[in-house]
């Protein structure tokens, strides 16, 4: 009898110790999710405060960019060097 009541004592402790650790991890995931709401929060604040509406990028002159010319002109200059 008294190994029976051991036993259930030990399959007792076990239950606790399980329910205890399961109990700090949902704590520990509640607080990584409140983390990152706010971080998600943020970020979204970040991007509202962009400025995305621009139409027109802006022009890369680093690689010796020529912005586009229309045909007309294109003649023009070859015509032009050509005399």
């Amino acid at each position: 009898m008294l190994v029976l009541l051991m036993g259930i004592a030990g399959l007792l402790a076990v239950a606790y110790y399980r329910h205890q650790r399961l109990a700090d991890e949902t704590t520990d995931l509640r607080r990584n999710l409140t983390q990152q709401q706010g971080q998600i929060k943020t970020l979204q604040e970040r991007l509202q405060d962009c400025d995305t509406n621009s139409s027109e990028a802006p022009v890369d002159t680093s690689w010796g960019y020529v912005p586009k010319a229309d045909s007309l002109d294109v003649l023009r200059q070859v015509s032009w060097t050509m005399q």
